[in-house]
């Protein structure tokens, strides 16, 4: 089982854009993730089973790109498995610019997938201050918790973190400054 979230957000301050991801837990049914999507404040939210045309397009490779991230985290997605008897559902949404795209599979949650802008998480412009990245970690630390640096770039900022606790699942999260609409993209899987 694998959430996969990709984040993108572009609301800052309201701490709706982080729960897209963290108020949603792997396991849960569609109709749960709806409701919690409208408490939030999601709007556009649409479903789509995969009989459907253009599912798999909407659901897996329109922007956040959920494939591609599985992909990128080194997942095996499940969803054409049950094909053609069965198959996935999903489920889109924005807050915002934020995108989200959730995937499900026998009813339950099984990835999901976000888009955070570059405004969201913009460093500080004093390139000497010592709390110049801390806007990006802490809307970071909304979405997934446990977060631990595994790469840097060549000014040691973090620009990758796992974690292993994530929405019930694993995480992997990037971070990429010149990827103006997803700069903050995040991985999550279930264990």
């Amino acid at each position: 089982m694998v959430l996969l979230l990709a984040i993108g957000l572009a609301l800052a301050g309201d701490g709706a854009p982080p729960k897209l991801i963290s108020s949603v837990k792997i396991g849960a049914s569609r109709s749960q993730v709806e409701k919690t999507l409208a408490s939030i404040g999601a709007t556009e939210i649409e479903s789509v089973g995969f009989r459907e045309p253009g599912a798999f397009a909407d659901g897996l490779m329109a922007s956040p790109s959920m494939m591609a991230l599985l992909n990128r985290a080194g997942a095996k997605a499940p969803y054409f498995k049950a094909l053609p008897k069965g198959g996935p559902e999903f489920v889109t949404a924005r807050v915002g610019n934020a995108r989200a795209a959730y995937g499900f599979l026998r009813g339950k949650l099984w990835s999901m997938a976000a888009v955070l802008p570059q405004r969201v998480v913009a460093p500080r412009d004093d390139p000497f201050d010592p709390d110049r990245m801390k806007p990006m970690r802490s809307t970071i630390s909304k979405v997934c918790g446990g977060l631990k640096a595994v790469a840097h770039d060549e000014y040691r900022n973090a620009v990758a973190w796992r974690s292993s606790s994530c929405s019930s699942g694993k995480a992997m999260v990037w971070y990429d400054a010149r990827d103006r609409d997803a700069a903050v993209q995040v991985v999550v899987y279930g264990r």
